[in-house]
């Protein structure tokens, strides 16, 4: 593999899998401004004399509108039908988000991602620092101006981050039948935990050395419904140095028993129900009414799992 400059009127675009390609005059002023961080992908297929387009149909618009004559490539030999396609998709993931059918982000996507807001990062604040227009001095750009360098929408370049910082954490949620969505929504289960919780969910999980998405998501609702002292002794053989410790430590997190209270479900639901209604409205003024009685839901649904789980215990249902 190799970059090189390829004559624009060179490169021959074939049947695409993307079929919108939102703003291209943003993306155009973007690379006008940091540059093209990213050259496109092409190979020749067999012709010397011209190159097929693999990845960045939008980029390669951009520069159009640009009027540029040649373009950054780096230069594929011999792709198959279906390299291609792979290529064309997993490059996208970086770009204008597709649709859920068209494919879900990966690690790799949102690692480059956020690579190149960093780039395009430096490159503004760069140009800032070297403006003869006087002004008092800022922190650096925002998302938002990083964002709209690089054509991208700034809830996309968030969830990026995001993705990256947590599967950073968690090695094994780099993997990819770990769908960005997935990554994601652990996330937002930590994030509602108490504090000490979290914590100690995050350090019992860090002994994992691989987990699916729903094995991950069960072992947090089992550790979650741990009473203290309990979760802490798993804490701990997580914490040891010896693999055997640390497996059991796993171990008596995923046999822990789920609540069979019906009362859960429902207030599951009714959560889920409540936070699809709120979080589209942020600023509606509703919504802090929403977002308390979501509140209040969370302080019944743990109730009702200590009493749940306390029973049980009684019973001699859990050991």
């Amino acid at each position: 593999m190799q970059i090189v400059e390829v004559p624009i009127e060179k490169i021959e675009v074939g049947e695409r899998r993307r079929q919108d390609f939102g703003d291209i005059g943003a993306l155009a002023k973007g690379i006008q401004r940091v540059g093209l961080l990213e050259p496109i992908i092409v190979d020749r297929n067999g012709n010397k004399d011209r190159y097929r387009l693999v990845a960045g149909e939008r980029r390669l618009r951009a520069v159009g509108m640009l009027k540029w004559k040649t373009i950054p490539a780096s230069l594929r030999e011999h792709l198959t039908d279906e390299q291609l396609r792979d290529i064309e998709s997993e490059e996208n993931e970086n770009r204008k988000s597709l649709t859920e059918r068209e494919r879900a982000r990966t690690f790799a996507a949102s690692k480059k991602l956020v690579e190149n807001a960093k780039k395009a990062k430096e490159v503004i604040a760069d140009e800032v620092r070297n403006s003869s227009k006087p002004g008092p001095k800022t922190e650096g750009p925002s998302r938002r101006e990083v964002a709209a360098a690089l054509g991208l929408d700034e809830k996309l370049m968030r969830r990026a981050e995001q993705h990256l910082e947590t599967a950073s954490t968690f090695p094994w949620m780099q993997g990819n039948n770990w769908k960005q969505s997935d990554v994601l929504a652990v996330r937002e289960h930590l994030e509602e935990m108490k504090p000490e919780v979290r914590d100690d969910t995050v350090t019992i999980l860090g002994a994992a050395k691989l987990l699916d998405p729903a094995l991950t998501k069960n072992l947090m609702r089992n550790i979650r419904a741990m009473p203290g002292p309990e979760r802490k002794e798993v804490v701990a053989l997580s914490q040891s140095e010896d693999p055997r410790k640390q497996s059991l430590a796993l171990t008596k997190a995923a046999q822990l028993p789920p609540m069979p209270d019906p009362r859960l479900t429902s207030i599951d639901a009714a959560l889920d129900s409540l936070r699809r209604a709120s979080k589209p409205f942020p600023n509606d003024p509703l919504t802090p009414r929403i977002n308390e009685v979501i509140s209040e839901l969370r302080k019944i649904h743990a109730a009702v799992k200590e009493v749940s789980y306390s029973a049980r215990r009684k019973e001699g249902a859990v050991q």
